[in-house]
C-alpha cells in the first residue's frame, strides 16, 4: 500500500504539468455562465395626478404615497398572493413551477419594487433573470393596482378639487448580460474539485495501467531472483549539474 501510494504521488509530481488543465473546465464554466446569464428588467410606468387613494381593504383607503412608502401592502397582499398561487398553469409557463404561497411571497419580495420617479410618474417593476415570469408579475400587480385604485374612487364620498387619476402607460424591457455574479463562485469551485479529481484520476490510470518495473523488488519478485545491487538514475543529478 504505501509503494502504490509513493508510485501515485511519484506520477502526480512527474506529470503535474497536465494539472493546470484542470483550470480549464472551470473557465470554460464562468464564460458559459456570463454568454447565458441575462439580466431582465421590465417596467410598467403609471402616470398620476391628485391625491391618488388605493383601497388597503374594502372599507379603508391609503394616499398613494403611503403605498409607495410601503409596497409590500400591495405585492404581499393575502389575497393576491392566494390569487397567485392558485395559477399554478400561467406561473409554469412563465418558467416558476410552483404553487407554494411561501415561495410566491420570497419571489415577489426579491424581485418586485414600486418607485415614484418625478413628481407624476409611478414605476412597477421586477428585476430577475426570467422575462416571462417578470411580464407575468407585472402585469398582474398592474391590474391590481388599477383594481384597488377604481374601490378607493367607489369608497370616496365626495372628491375634493380636481379629480385624482392613475393612468397606466407604457411596459417597457430591458434585458443584458450579467458578466459577474458572486453566485458562480461556489459553483466553480465545484467544478475545479471535480476537474483536480479526474486529471489525478487520468495520471493514475496511466501510472497504474503502465507495464513496466518500478522497483527493483518488482523485478525481484518477476525473476524470482535475489538482487545484488542496482544503479541510481543519474538524471536528476546531471540537471542539477548541467544548472
Amino acid at each position: 500500500m504505501h509503494f502504490n501510494v509513493k508510485r501515485l504521488l511519484t506520477a502526480l509530481n512527474t506529470h503535474r504539468k497536465w494539472l493546470p488543465l484542470a483550470l480549464l473546465p472551470p473557465f470554460i464554466y464562468l464564460a458559459s455562465a456570463t454568454l447565458s446569464e441575462r439580466a431582465v428588467t421590465v417596467t410598467q410606468t403609471f402616470s398620476y395626478s391628485g391625491n391618488v387613494l388605493i383601497a388597503k381593504n374594502p372599507v379603508v383607503s391609503i394616499d398613494l404615497n403611503e403605498l409607495i412608502a410601503s409596497p409590500d401592502l400591495l405585492f404581499q397582499e393575502g389575497f393576491a398572493l392566494t390569487d397567485l398561487s392558485r395559477k399554478a398553469e400561467l406561473l409554469q409557463k412563465a418558467n416558476f413551477a410552483t404553487d407554494n404561497t411561501t415561495d410566491l411571497r420570497r419571489l415577489v419580495y426579491k424581485s418586485l419594487n414600486l418607485s415614484k420617479v418625478g413628481d407624476s410618474d409611478l414605476q412597477l417593476a421586477y428585476q430577475g433573470s426570467q422575462e416571462a415570469l417578470g411580464r407575468y408579475l407585472v402585469d398582474y400587480y398592474s391590474d391590481r393596482l388599477m383594481t384597488r385604485h377604481k374601490e378607493a374612487l367607489q369608497h370616496a364620498k365626495r372628491p375634493i378639487g380636481v379629480a385624482p387619476s392613475l393612468d397606466r402607460g407604457a411596459l417597457t424591457i430591458d434585458s443584458r448580460l450579467v458578466f459577474w455574479n458572486p453566485d458562480r463562485l461556489p459553483r466553480a469551485f465545484w467544478v475545479l474539485i471535480v476537474s483536480m479529481l479526474a486529471m489525478m484520476a487520468a495520471i493514475a490510470i496511466r501510472e497504474f495501467s503502465d507495464p513496466a518495473f518500478k522497483s527493483e523488488r518488482q523485478i525481484a519478485r518477476y525473476l524470482g531472483l535475489p538482487i545484488l545491487g542496482a544503479l541510481p538514475d543519474a538524471e536528476p543529478l546531471t540537471k542539477r549539474l548541467n544548472h
